[in-house]
């Protein structure tokens, strides 16, 4: 999980905030990057990208040939997963109204 950190931070220079050791958020412009740990193909991540519409990010991406889940709602999210071109599963989440107001 640090390594990851600092890359996001030192690395790529980007601001990294809740950097808690189990949880951390990557800012990158609009978009946050939540890293929590996992054990995706032994790199000991797994990656979730908040976006602003699960469902419409569901259509478009559906049509590029992807294994894609279909949208779960967890109550504090509504996410999807998939696979990446490298073989690792991201997390694609769209946190509820009262769920994003915590997470800034």
């Amino acid at each position: 999980m640090q390594k990851a950190v600092n890359f996001y931070r030192e690395t790529l220079g980007f601001p990294v905030q809740d950097d808690t050791g189990s949880f951390a958020i990557v800012h990158l412009g609009n978009t946050q990057l939540y890293l929590a740990p996992g054990t995706p193909h032994g790199t000991g991540m797994q990656i979730a990208i908040a976006v602003p519409d699960i469902d419409a990010l569901q259509q478009r991406l559906s049509s590029h040939q992807i294994y894609l889940s279909d949208p779960t709602d967890a109550g504090w999210a509504r996410y999807l997963n998939l696979i990446d071109p490298d073989g690792y599963p991201l997390l694609l989440l769209q946190l509820q109204p009262d769920a994003a107001g915590g997470a800034s």
